[in-house]
């Protein structure tokens, strides 16, 4: 029963771990202006804000090219769509969601530009799924790209202004120009999971079951899992961020119950900083919304004055 009551509170930790990665990525529908274009320097205020304040490294842009704007958008990042980062070009299709911003840029995500997120099928489900729930959407674990480590990939929808929060389906489909994408390693997950806790614990987070025995044969392993990894223990189920993840907790050392309340105590403390992150993304929404304006303002005086 010990055991079970930390294993439980270990994986209510890592929930709300995984929880953090919905709320830091809220906040985007300041992004586009009136007409659904979103300015360039708009997302880099919001991606280096976001990034400051959150457990991501990076965040990117991929909007939504039909195509026939194909040739425009390859002519304006200076590269072609690819199906795999600094790939060959990708075939004619009828739309695309390639990467055309990323930031911060560096060597390791510049490669990205120009990858066509759809391509892969985790990742373009994860988008569809946030798109028809107007919500942020986690994805089972995925193959981070270019590293090919063991990650979850993080998909917000960006609708015109505008769109009303309680839109039908068929209405965000309509509205969607793009999406604010992020791969967060396992192993970055269990940094912060792992530091929470008491090192004599083993832990390993894996996709929890699904009704497609396909997607389960397909999963890669683990999001995450200590080194040595848990060895028997306790697994217990835990929804989070749109999904649901099996927590397996191994107590080696056989810690005191007094352990559990400590943890219990840290995973109170932990929700606690969901308010804070979610208060964070408000405020960065309303300043990013305050840029667009300021943007669209000074346009409009340079047609003024043209």
């Amino acid at each position: 029963q010990r055991e079970e009551l930390l294993a439980a509170q270990t994986a209510n930790l890592a929930a709300a771990t995984v929880q953090q990665l919905v709320a830091a990525i809220s906040g985007v529908s300041g992004l586009p202006d009136a007409s659904g274009v979103v300015d360039r320097e708009a997302f880099a205020a919001y991606a280096l804000g976001a990034v400051e304040e959150s457990p991501f490294e990076s965040l990117a842009y991929a909007p939504v090219v039909a195509g026939p704007d194909r040739a425009a958008f390859e002519a304006s990042v200076g590269r072609p769509i690819t199906d795999r980062p600094g790939g060959a070009p990708a075939p004619a299709r009828d739309t695309y969601l390639p990467v055309e911003w990323i930031r911060p840029v560096n060597p390791d995500t510049q490669v990205l530009v120009g990858f066509d997120l759809a391509t892969d099928e985790v990742r373009r489900a994860a988008m569809e799924e946030s798109r028809d729930r107007g919500t942020a959407v986690i994805s089972r674990t995925v193959a981070s790209q270019p590293s090919g480590r063991p990650a979850v990939f993080v998909a917000h929808p960006v609708f015109r202004a505008g769109t009303p929060a309680d839109a039908t389906v068929a209405e965000r489909r309509a509205a969607v120009v793009g999406y604010v994408t992020t791969g967060v390693l396992g192993e970055h997950l269990l940094a912060a999971i792992a530091a929470q806790v008491d090192d004599s614990l083993g832990i390993r987070i894996e996709d929890g079951p699904t009704d497609d025995a396909a997607t389960d044969d397909d999963a890669i392993g683990p999001l995450l899992a200590s080194s040595p990894a848990p060895d028997g223990g306790v697994t217990v189920e835990r929804s989070a961020g749109g999904r649901d993840w099996l927590v397996t907790v191994d107590d080696r050392r056989g810690a005191p119950a007094a352990a559990a309340w400590w943890v219990l105590a840290v995973t109170l403390a932990l929700a606690g900083t969901l308010g804070v992150l979610a208060w964070r993304a408000e405020r960065h929404q309303r300043q990013v919304a305050r840029h667009v304006d300021l943007v669209d303002r000074l346009a409009d005086l340079g047609r003024a004055l043209a």
